[in-house]
């Protein structure tokens, strides 16, 4: 019983978690998706490399 008490709390933990991290993303980066993001990093890591 006590396992499943413990695995509940961690799930519960990990979807506040989730949750707290995107509505972040969403409050400080308004009109860009994560994977925007992502392909514009990886456009300037390309970049730099080839001077």
């Amino acid at each position: 019983m006590m396992i499943i008490l413990h695995c509940s709390v961690l799930l519960s933990g990990a979807a506040f978690l989730d949750g707290s991290i995107l509505e972040l993303w969403n409050m400080n980066n308004s009109g860009k998706s994560f994977e925007e993001a992502m392909e514009s990093i990886e456009k300037v890591k390309g970049g730099k490399g080839n001077r």
